[in-house]
């Protein structure tokens, strides 16, 4: 907010505030971050991360039962895989929803690799998914000047 502020007082924002921002999310099977951005007067990107959400799964705690004590038919790594990602899709769900009203997000770019928009689509409503634009990158582990730098970002910006 501090930051905010400042970029207004300078007349840095180019098309005013707050409606010149842009919202990014990215998000991986560990950690889902909430990006607001905006163009300088200079045209450079400026990113902030307003929040962000760690997974909450603990390995080993949820797991399927054997199918009829068959050998090699009990929980696997694949498995285990498939089932933090589904613990994590639910988790990203309340998250965004308390989030976009806590920041009035309307609209929302949303960057995540295919597996990961697999298992966030099951769990979305129709209201996260009439703000959500998809698109299918992995993008979570960047810091915020690669982010910025990125040419789908850059893109997006320039619109």
């Amino acid at each position: 907010m501090r930051n905010q502020a400042a970029f207004a007082a300078r007349g840095l924002y180019a098309r005013g505030m707050p409606n010149s921002y842009h919202w990014f999310v990215v998000v991986d099977s560990q950690k889902a971050r909430l990006l607001r951005a905006a163009r300088t007067q200079k045209g450079s990107p400026h990113l902030e991360e307003m929040a962000s959400l760690q997974n909450s799964f603990l390995a080993g705690e949820h797991h399927r039962p054997d199918r009829m004590g068959a050998p090699g038919r009990g929980a696997s790594f694949g498995h285990e895989q498939e089932e933090k990602l589904a613990h994590f899709a639910r988790e990203v769900t309340p998250w965004l929803h308390k989030e976009f009203t806590a920041h009035s997000v309307a609209q929302c770019a949303l960057f995540a690799p295919a597996h990961t928009l697999g298992a966030l689509r099951k769990v979305f409503d129709k209201q996260l998914v009439a703000k959500l634009v998809e698109h299918d990158v992995e993008l979570a582990g960047l810091p915020l000047a690669q982010l910025g730098a990125h040419p789908r970002i850059v893109a997006l910006l320039a619109s």
